[in-house]
């Protein structure tokens, strides 16, 4: 396809280029978002409840901002001039985006009723987990930048690193459930296997994400 399919080349027109710029704000909060995520995780690691409470909040926040920038954008993609199936294209990848953030909340919230006594292995395998999740959104960052500068090989190659990403944070779950298996927790153990469980779903849609923005690359060629 030629140029005129590129998506992103509504860049002179005033509604699209509007839109874009939500768009990159609305993905900068739900990078915030998981940022915070993992920063909550690192706190439970060394035992602050504080900065772990703090970090929550700061989550909570950022996802909140990012839900008010994602419908500013459905509506600037409603009324602009993108054709049809480009813009339910990008619609999809902004909803998708939008659900990063609420899964990451959610993980937020069971976190809240996590205390400094659980096993130091559980704690660590999740820290580890929200490393990789924030690598997984870096990789997904770069990936939008490079398709709105039409460097599309870059784009495609930052889509498959998500994969990757993906990949480990599934080893990472599997070592974290053998581990709570093990263990005679009781009402922690339900806990922990619900935020094991809420860390993958976000994993899993940080790559539903990149398989989005994918679909928008083919197009643009």
């Amino acid at each position: 396809m030629g140029k005129s399919r590129n998506i992103f080349a509504w860049l002179g027109k005033r509604e699209e280029k509007m839109a874009l710029e939500h768009s990159r704000a609305h993905l900068a909060k739900v990078i915030v978002a998981v940022e915070k995520l993992s920063d909550a995780f690192h706190a439970l690691e060394k035992g602050d409840m504080s900065l772990k409470d703090k970090a929550i909040e700061e989550l909570k926040t950022a996802e909140r901002e990012g839900d008010e920038l994602r419908r500013q954008m459905m509506k600037d993609l409603s009324e602009g001039l993108l054709l049809p199936l480009d813009r339910e294209d990008l619609m999809n990848f902004v909803k998708r985006l939008d659900s990063i953030a609420d899964w990451a909340k959610g993980v937020g919230r069971l976190l809240e009723f996590c205390k400094p006594d659980l096993p130091a292995n559980l704690i660590q395998g999740l820290r580890k987990d929200s490393d990789f999740i924030v690598e997984e959104m870096e990789k997904l960052n770069e990936a939008t930048e490079s398709l709105i500068r039409d460097d599309l090989e870059t784009a495609l190659s930052n889509c498959s690193a998500v994969e990757e990403l993906e990949e480990k944070a599934d080893d990472q779950k599997r070592e974290l459930l053998g581990i709570l298996f093990a263990t005679d927790l009781a009402a922690p153990q339900l806990l922990l296997f619900q935020i094991i469980e809420a860390v993958e779903n976000v994993s899993d849609r940080i790559e539903d994400a990149a398989d989005l923005l994918r679909i928008l690359v083919v197009k643009s060629k």
